[in-house]
Parts: C-alpha cells; structure tokens; sequence
C-alpha cells in the first residue's frame, strides 16, 4: 500500500532551515494544495454515474482520452483571473415601457393610495401615455423607467406637474378629453389621437350638436382643447381650440340650454322652522341635519364649504358614539332634508323651489336688499376681487365690519320694520306699524312658536314625565340665548328664536296674539295649557298634525344608523 507523502517528502528538495533563504510559509501552503488536488481524487470515494458502469461503460467506454468529452471531468483553474463588472442596460420599447408606468400607478392604488386625486391622476397617465413621446410630461415618465425607486418618481413627477391644477378642473378636463377620444376611435378609426386634428375636432362637435347632446358639453371641450395645449404642450390643441367653425358649432349648442333658474332665498318663517327643528326635533339625524342648514344659512356657504371646516368651537351639546363611516353631506341630500324640515309646518307648494343653494344666498339677498354696499355683500359671500387680495391678506379681520351691519339688518328683521322679501315699495316699514316675527309665523302657519314647539315634540313624548322636563329645560334655556328671552313679571316664555327677538315697546301687540301663553301666569302653566289642547284633539280623534305636517319620504338609512348609535 503505498504511503501518503507528508510535508517532508513534499519538501524535501527545499533548503533546510538553516539555510539563509528559507521560502516563506505561504509558498509551502500552495504547494501542499497542488500535492493535495493531484492525488485527493484517488482516496475519495465518489458515487458511480450510470455511464460509468454495465453496459452504458461499455458502449462508451471508461473515462480516459478516448472517453467523449462531456463525459470528462471539469478542469478549473483555481485563481480565475478577475473581469470588470459591467453595469446592466435595461433595453425596452416604448411599449413596454408604457405597461410599466402603468403598472405602477395601479400598484400604488391598490397600496391603499386610491383617494380621489390619486384617481384622477391615474386618468392622466392614461390619456398621455396614449402618445407619450408627444409631451415633454410623456417622455419624462418613459424616462423614469428603469432608475432607482422607479414608483415613487413616477407618482412625484405627476403630482408635481398637475399640482396647481385643482380635483374638480382635472375631473372635468379628463372627462372631456376621454370623451373626445372614444369619438375617435369610435366614428373615425385607429389614428392618432396627437397631434389633434381640427378636422376630427368639428366632427366631434358637430356629432354633439346633432345627438343632441348636453348643451355644455361642445363648450367645456373647447376649453379643454386650450387646457390641454397649456398643460401638457399636445400639438394642434390650441389651434382647434381658436378654430372659427369649431367656436361656432359649440356656441350654438350652449344657446340649447334653458334659461338659468336660480335658487330662491328663503324667507323668515322658514328660517324659524329650521330653528324650532334644531331644538325640539325628536329625530336626532333630522335635529343634526337642521343644525347644518342654518350653519350653512347664517355662515353664507355652500354645501362643499361646510364639508371643508376643519376646526372650530363646539358651543353646544354633542353625541358620543361609534359610527361607521363618515360620509360627507352632498347637496342633493341636503335639499332633501331642508324640504323635510320644513314639511313639518309648510305645505308642499310653499318651499318645493327650495334648494341647498338657497341657503347661501338668504342672507346675502337679504344685506343687498337691506342697503349694504358690494363690496361689503362680496366680504360677506367670501369672494375676493381682483386686486383686493392684498389688502385683505393685511387686514386680518376685513369681515368686522360687514358682519356688524348683517346684524343691524337681522335685528331690523327681529322687530319686523325690514321685510326683505316683500314687494320693493315695502321692504321698509315704520316701527308703529311693524309686524313681529311672531305674528308672521302665527300667520303663515296657523301656530305659536310654543304650539309649533310641542309640534314638533311630539304629544305621545311629552306624556312622559322626563321628556315633559326636559322640553321645559329647552324651553327655558331659549331665555339664556340669543334665540329669545324670558321676561315680563310673570315670568312668561316668549318663544323667540334668533329672527323672532322683540323689543319691549312691541310686547303690546305680543299680548294680543292668538299665542296661547299671552294668558298664563307662568311658563309651565303655559306650556300646560299648549299641551293639553293638543291632548284634546288626539283624544278626540283628530290628529293635532294633519294639517300642517307632510312627512317627507322614508327615513334613509344613514338616518336610522345615526339615530341608533346616539
């Protein structure tokens, strides 16, 4: 058996130790490694391949030279010399350099990144990766593909070029342009969509005016043509925009539409109706949903404008519960709480062109009528004047001023001398021959404020011990509040909300009113005798509600979840 060669036999040519040239340690460790690889293979035992024994050996012989060469053993040099790293160059075309932008901004959506904005957005990046090479925006999201966090410069890039541009201005120009190229496509083939044809522009026109299409719809795509040419640089856009036929065949489709009819103010009993809703309504949704209307009337503002308050004071009571999901309040929903506010008091006929609009315009309509200047009716609706903006950006509190002459007009309205929505030869009237607030909502509706207060309180409630005492709490705390006052020796309850104040000199005719307090000598007992009358008509079978109450729809269920959690 032969014998293993040791480090000695390995060395043993090499000059001994004594020797003044004695290689270093390292040599003698590479020369064991080559002794070691040369001979290793012939004392491990390695597992037989299947060609390498019975008759696959035999047809192809034993590895050796004549053995074929992929069955011969690898042989690699163990320093392998060193290669240069070569950044990889990412190749594609434009194709599929389009999927990929795509891709991403539907990943970003589905991390949870899907709000309004980033949807609309997303449009955008379709309509230019239609032809992105056409736009400098195109070619710089093209460009992003392939560098470093590539999602998060792609969104950047968007957000960055449309941010000046507003939700609803990007919503609507969307739309408009989608529209436009689904006529393409549609009527006229597979072309391209840019550079914009002024040819296939008066087609799509003139196929609105012919469909009969919205009125609008020609004239928002014209200026969507010029939006499109300033934002993203799209060839021929502002040429068709300024095209005189193209001009032409819009305007005529805007002259199809009907005659604007705005929304009317509402007048005093109205407001009063919401108020005594705010405070005695047993419905906790309609109760809140008449809270935000007169938010909305006294703040001037629109249904959007009370979704965007983000802070303020709570000045009142408040629920505490679990809810769901917060949805905002949309017009539409808001017109149709306001109707069923005031169905609890109004016939039909008397608020059916109310809308939510008319909330905004009430105290406006009723300053200018009143005297107050434009300027002052333009601080009051929250609309700044072209060159106005830098003065009122200095002066901190530019609304002082016109608010304290909105409330001299509301006080005229308190002591019935203003009358904003009569005739114009009427809106004034002498002290001496002033209606009260009162008197005009026991007119208008065959009720005093405390009848119309148990109205809404509801008979079957007020049988009830607590909610008896709780009404009388209400009733009290109008006392404390700017929404009327407790006076006169005998402690009566003058139902005045914030347009039904009265001064002393006008109690005279308070006293002579068909309210059926003006004969109580305090305020339970009025409160008593307003109760008992309408317990005598329900035990008489009549319904104390029949003629004044016209309920509107089903209560939603929005309202019956709010109602449940408070």
């Amino acid at each position: 058996m032969k014998k293993k060669r040791g480090r000695t036999e390995v060395l043993a040519n090499e000059p001994s130790a004594s020797s003044s040239r004695e290689p270093s340690f390292s040599v003698h460790v590479e020369r064991s490694l080559d002794v070691a690889l040369a001979q290793g293979n012939k004392f491990v035992s390695v597992p037989q391949l299947p060609w390498e024994t019975g008759f696959l050996r035999d047809v192809l012989g034993s590895p050796g030279s004549f053995a074929p060469p992929w069955l011969s053993p690898l042989v690699l040099p163990r320093n392998l010399p060193s290669v240069n790293a070569q950044p990889s160059v990412i190749t594609m075309d434009v194709h599929e350099k389009k999927s990929l932008v795509r891709a991403h901004y539907q990943d970003r959506m589905t991390a949870g990144l899907n709000d309004k904005r980033q949807t609309i957005l997303a449009k955008w990046v379709d309509l230019v990766l239609l032809h992105p090479q056409d736009s400098r925006l195109g070619q710089l999201l093209l460009s992003c593909v392939g560098q470093p966090d590539c999602e998060r410069a792609i969104a950047q890039l968007v957000e960055d070029w449309l941010a000046r541009k507003s939700t609803s201005t990007l919503q609507v120009r969307a739309s408009s342009f989608a529209m436009y190229v689904s006529f393409v496509r549609k009527y006229v083939g597979d072309v391209a969509i840019i550079p914009i044809d002024e040819e296939h522009v008066y087609r799509y026109v003139a196929h609105l005016r012919s469909s009969q299409k919205p009125p609008t719809r020609a004239q928002t795509f014209v200026s969507t043509l010029s939006f499109v040419g300033a934002v993203f640089g799209w060839a021929g856009a502002e040429d068709a925009a300024n095209s005189q036929r193209v001009q032409g065949a819009a305007h005529l489709c805007y002259l199809r539409k009907r005659v604007l009819r705005q929304a009317p103010p509402l007048d005093i009993v109205a407001i009063i109706i919401l108020e005594l809703c705010c405070l005695f309504e047993l419905d906790n949704f309609l109760r809140g949903s008449a809270g935000l209307c007169l938010l909305a009337l006294y703040g001037r503002l629109r249904v959007s404008d009370c979704s965007r308050i983000s802070h303020g004071k709570i000045l009142g009571d408040y629920f505490e519960g679990s809810f769901g999901t917060l949805e905002k309040l949309g017009a539409a929903e808001m017109t149709e709480r306001l109707g069923e506010c005031l169905a609890k008091l109004l016939p039909k006929e008397a608020f059916k062109h109310y809308t939510s609009h008319s909330l905004k315009c009430t105290l406006l309509t009723y300053t200018n009528v009143f005297g107050l200047t434009l300027e002052q009716n333009e601080l009051l609706g929250y609309h700044v004047v072209k060159g106005h903006a830098s003065a009122l950006n200095y002066s901190r509190d530019a609304l002082a001023s016109p608010i304290r002459a909105m409330m001299t007009m509301l006080e005229s309205v308190k002591q019935g001398t203003f009358r904003p929505l009569s005739v114009r030869g009427s809106h004034f009237v002498d002290l001496s021959q002033a209606v009260s607030v009162r008197a005009q909502f026991s007119e208008s509706t065959g009720y005093s404020l405390d009848e119309a207060a148990l109205l809404f309180a509801s008979e079957v409630a007020m049988q009830n011990e607590n909610s008896y005492e709780a009404f009388k709490d209400k009733m009290s705390l109008l006392g404390e509040s700017e929404f009327g006052r407790i006076d006169g020796p005998c402690n009566r309850v003058n139902m005045n909300v914030s347009l039904g104040g009265m001064d002393s000199d006008l109690e005279a005719e308070d006293d002579e009113s068909s309210s059926s307090d003006s004969c109580s000598t305090s305020a339970e007992e009025g409160m008593a005798a307003v109760e008992e009358d309408l317990m005598g008509k329900a035990a008489a079978g009549i319904n104390p509600h029949a003629d004044v109450c016209l309920h509107a729809g089903k209560s939603s269920s929005k309202r019956e979840q709010f109602t449940k959690d408070c």
